[in-house]
């Protein structure tokens, strides 16, 4: 079942960091679609919560080199 995940990084600076977001994230097997908004420094995350847990996420996140502040789903 489809679930979204938004979560504040306020580490994100411009369309560079929101183009490594997509990438980590969209490489995942799972998830459906990765929105970036560098205004708000927000990430919207569409997966597949069969197969991704939000733990999961944030930890592609964190590699990517962008800490989540805070979610809800």
């Amino acid at each position: 079942m489809a679930a979204t995940l938004i979560s504040h990084c306020k580490d994100i600076e411009c369309g560079n960091c929101a183009a490594a977001i997509v990438r980590a994230l969209g490489r995942a097997d799972g998830v459906a679609d990765v929105q970036v908004n560098v205004d708000e420094k927000q990430v919207t995350i569409l997966y597949d919560e069969a197969r991704l847990t939000p733990a999961m996420l944030y930890g592609r996140l964190e590699l990517a080199g962008f800490k989540a502040d805070e979610a809800s789903e």
